[in-house]
């Protein structure tokens, strides 16, 4: 009996996160979560964003939105910055970018009540010497750099993305990311700001009908089992975990466990296991039944 964890959850082939950046856009906010409600009850397939927050943009009407979608579970939150005046690179003073990560860090968790564990560093101009000023604060860090990123070697402070834009009117080239993520086991995180129904571009706008087609895609391809739509923070705490995790096993009787805050990292883990016999095993104490000549899929509590 051989037991291995899947790089995603549930066996899916490829990651990929929606994060919606600054946490500011009221109305589009509402609009994407009208998509997803839309795509549950249709496919029941159920897609959970991240929204990362800009500090300074917040004001009591968008915080008990994102409360509410928190609690929704079709959101969580990551940080943006304090005020979006801040590069992660070198020509930032190091006590600059560290007070920020702090800063934003805690005024999040004084909002929501949970410290955030992800950032996502404003302007585009950050590098990775720059972004180590992140690395005692927080688990990871999106880039704006566009491709995929193999999670068994991606750097968690260089995560890789695609941008949804305005001018995207062909759905091909996103299909073909899309694609090329599954084919090659790969996780992204598409970089959006908010939705408009306007034919021109108004500040880092996307296309609502396109990002809807975009959404409805990555469902399809989630009920295949090929894709697994994970918010930030959820993808984050799997890698961490499944990088963490330990199997051990004696005779019918498998163990998973982690050495990570269990206060912080809860996600579930997939295993793999393969057997040349059809017997019931015990996970971490729970029985399963599993079948010669496949792989059985099986998902648990660590």
């Amino acid at each position: 009996m051989k037991a291995s964890i899947a790089k995603y959850l549930n066996n899916a082939h490829a990651g990929f996160t929606l994060v919606f950046d600054d946490g500011c856009y009221y109305d589009s906010t509402l609009k994407t979560v009208e998509i997803f409600k839309e795509i549950e009850k249709q496919s029941g397939v159920k897609i959970k964003a991240t929204s990362a927050q800009t500090v300074g943009f917040l004001n009591e009407k968008l915080i008990a939105l994102w409360k509410e979608l928190v609690a929704q579970g079709y959101y969580d939150i990551a940080s943006h910055s304090m005020d979006h005046c801040i590069c992660f690179n070198e020509q930032t003073p190091w006590d600059v970018r560290v007070n920020d990560a702090i800063q934003s860090k805690g005024e999040l968790e004084k909002i929501y009540g949970i410290a955030p564990i992800c950032y996502v560093a404003p302007n585009g101009g950050h590098t990775p010497e720059g972004c180590r000023a992140l690395h005692d604060i927080y688990y990871a860090n999106r880039n704006n750099k566009e491709g995929g990123s193999d999670p068994d070697t991606m750097d968690m402070y260089d995560i890789g993305v695609i941008i949804g834009r305005h001018e995207h009117k062909d759905p091909t080239p996103y299909i073909e990311f899309v694609d090329g993520l599954v084919k090659g086991g790969e996780y992204a995180i598409q970089v959006n700001h908010w939705l408009s129904e306007k034919e021109e571009d108004i500040f880092h706008a996307q296309r609502l009908d396109t990002f809807r087609e975009e959404c409805y895609y990555l469902a399809s391809l989630a009920l295949e089992g090929k894709l697994w739509i994970a918010s930030m923070n959820d993808a984050v705490k799997y890698f961490y975990e499944r990088k963490s995790a330990k199997i051990s096993t004696q005779g019918n009787k498998i163990t998973v466990s982690h050495t990570l805050d269990k206060s912080i990292f809860n996600m579930p883990l997939t295993l793999v296991i393969d057997t040349d016999e059809d017997k019931t095993i015990e996970i971490n104490g729970t029985p399963f039944d599993i079948k010669a000549g496949k792989e059985n899929i099986i998902t648990i509590e660590v």
